[in-house]
């Protein structure tokens, strides 16, 4: 979080956390003016630059306001999977191995939460 406008290299950076995480929460000065300060090196940052960092569109984008200042922030969530939906279906998987036994590994997820986000998904 509020660390890519610093990084000089920040696609490999991204990429790294990608590869690192299983899911990455990006917050970014969005569309701040160059020279608003300092220490961004990447100024402005939009959605087409953090698409270039990541490769990918991530499953989910949320444009907020600073607490203090009159400017925004882009706050982006990727998961390990390319989609949400591909995350969920190995999340599926593993609950049907562990469930069929063929995984001694409880997963990770309780039954009830992981059935409504499939639910939710599914309804658009």
């Amino acid at each position: 979080m509020q660390v890519l406008e610093h990084v000089p290299d920040a696609q490999s950076f991204a990429q790294k956390l990608l590869e690192v995480s299983k899911v990455v929460i990006g917050s970014v000065p969005y569309k701040w003016p160059k020279g608003h300060t300092e220490s961004h090196i990447h100024d402005p940052v939009d959605e087409a630059k953090l698409l270039a960092w990541f490769g990918r569109k991530p499953y989910h984008s949320h444009l907020c306001r600073e607490v203090t200042a009159e400017v925004h922030r882009l706050v982006q969530v990727y998961d390990r999977f390319d989609s949400p939906w591909n995350s969920l279906n190995h999340r599926a998987r593993l609950l049907n191995d562990h469930r069929a036994g063929r995984s001694k590994a409880t997963p990770a997820i309780r039954h009830s939460p992981f059935r409504r986000a499939v639910s939710r998904l599914r309804k658009g």
